[in-house]
């Protein structure tokens, strides 16, 4: 660097600098990759449990259907 060689900085302490800089670089970088996959993980999450939450719901239709009762006629049974 510069300060390095006008004397007014110790080529010890530039070099654990330099050194540093790319360990901090580095991390910087992997930090940006998970904050992706955690990211992607998230989606993944929202996407199943909407997934469930359908299933979950035409099985419910399904076994109304299947008993010959409308959501109407159960919500008003349920409120009995």
């Amino acid at each position: 660097s510069a300060l390095e060689k006008t004397g007014k900085l110790d080529p010890k302490i530039a070099a654990s600098f330099s050194q540093t800089k790319a360990a901090l670089t580095s991390t910087a970088s992997d930090t940006k990759g998970l904050i992706t996959e955690f990211k992607n993980v998230a989606t993944t999450a929202t996407r199943m449990g909407k997934s469930v939450e359908n299933a979950f719901g035409q099985g419910v239709q399904n076994a109304l259907d299947n008993a010959g009762v409308s959501v109407d006629e159960f919500t008003a049974a349920l409120k009995k």
